[in-house]
Formats: structure tokens, sequence, C-alpha cells
């Protein structure tokens, strides 16, 4: 397990993309994409080859990356992908009182995580 800020990782993300030629478009829409059959693999779904935009323009691309977020499923659906494993979920927090001297929590401690309660905890903080 780790951690990371998600604004700084995502802008990390998207410089290192850019610095290989990647053009990154944002604030549009994706109405459908636009399929290529010819290097299908048998049984699978075919090759995006570009996205169809709200407005009915279309961008053409070596490579499509679903970064949807919360709608990544659509997209993925969209794309012939039908069993996309993404969740939507609330997140609650609880935050305590700071812990009584010599009981500090240190920031290298590892997340703990219970699965079968849906839980985990982590140090929070500088």
């Amino acid at each position: 397990d780790g951690r990371a800020n998600p604004t700084d990782a995502t802008l990390a993300l998207a410089k290192g993309a850019r610095n290989y030629g990647v053009k990154i478009v944002e604030q549009c829409p994706v109405a459908g994409v636009t399929k290529d059959t010819k290097d299908q693999v048998v049984g699978g779904p075919p090759t995006v080859s570009g996205v169809i935009l709200e407005d009915g323009s279309v961008i053409q691309a070596n490579k499509v990356v679903n970064c949807a977020g919360m709608w990544a499923r659509q997209f993925g659906q969209l794309c012939g992908v039908n069993n996309l494993p993404n969740q939507a979920a609330e997140h609650y927090y609880m935050i305590t009182e700071p812990l009584p001297a010599g009981s500090e929590v240190k920031m290298s401690w590892p997340v703990i995580e219970d699965s079968s309660k849906c839980v985990y905890i982590r140090p929070e903080g500088d």
C-alpha cells in the first residue's frame, strides 16, 4: 500500500505524458468511440482508435486512455469493455483528538486494513 496526493500524482502523470508527446484534451464530453478491428484480439473487444465528442467532432488517436474517473465503467462499455471493476462509494473519516504523550503515531507506519469490515486506519498529518 502507498499514499499519494491525488492532485499532485495526476499532474505528475500528465506532465510525464506530455513530455512524451501526448496531447491531453479536457472538458470535452465523449459521446462515443471509433473502433478498428484490424488488430483485434480473437474474442476480445476491437481496438479503440479515437473518440467522438459531444459536438460530433472526432479525435483519432493511436492510444486512448480511460481517465473518466467515476464514469470509467460507462466509458469502458463504449469501448466494448463490460467488466471494468469500478465502484463509486462514500468515504467516511473519523478524526481523533491527539494521542497522549508517548503514544504518537508515526507517519512511517503502514496502513492497517480490514477488508471484511470495509475499514482502514492510517496516520494523518505532518
